[in-house]
């Protein structure tokens, strides 16, 4: 079988649009343990507190760039920077049932010390992906993907 490859471009993250109320409320949180801190007299603590409450609404208020990826007869490869081999996958999910133009795809590892890697496609594309992962690496089996209680966190504060 001759095998083309399939490039898309998709954003590198889930964005989701911020209220003025998010960022209070990522404030009065960050206030409130920065009290904490100083009553337990851990100043470097409050100094730790202090940047994550900058990076978070630093972050939150980034949207997300285009990436490109592509899979290819070896894996996954991610900008032409980054190269994840077939081999090192235990598993992949799809997800296609959120609104939006966008289906989301988790890659397990089989190492352990791997966190999970979660990609955007389009979902015009997801039934071609599932095919071509499923002849090139028949050893990576299409598994039901369980959303772990930080994909739950993640969502419910709006990150």
């Amino acid at each position: 079988m001759v095998f083309q490859e399939i490039k898309w471009e998709a954003p590198e993250f889930e964005y989701r649009e911020k209220t003025v109320l998010w960022y209070w409320v990522v404030i009065a949180v960050a206030t409130g343990i920065l009290a904490l801190t100083v009553w337990q007299k851990n100043f470097l603590f409050g100094v730790f507190v202090i940047m994550a409450g900058v990076m978070i609404i630093v972050w939150g208020n980034r949207e997300p760039r285009m990436a490109g990826f592509k899979l290819t007869q070896d894996g996954l490869v991610i900008d032409e920077r980054k190269t994840y081999a077939y081999k090192e996958m235990e598993g992949f999910a799809l997800d296609d049932s959120g609104e939006g133009e966008w289906a989301q795809m988790f890659f397990k590892f089989k190492s352990h010390l791997k966190t999970k890697l979660k990609i955007s496609l389009p979902k015009t594309e997801s039934d071609e992906i599932r095919k071509v992962i499923g002849s090139m690496a028949p050893e990576v089996a299409e598994v039901e993907w369980e959303h772990s209680f930080i994909d739950s966190l993640e969502r419910l504060i709006g990150f």
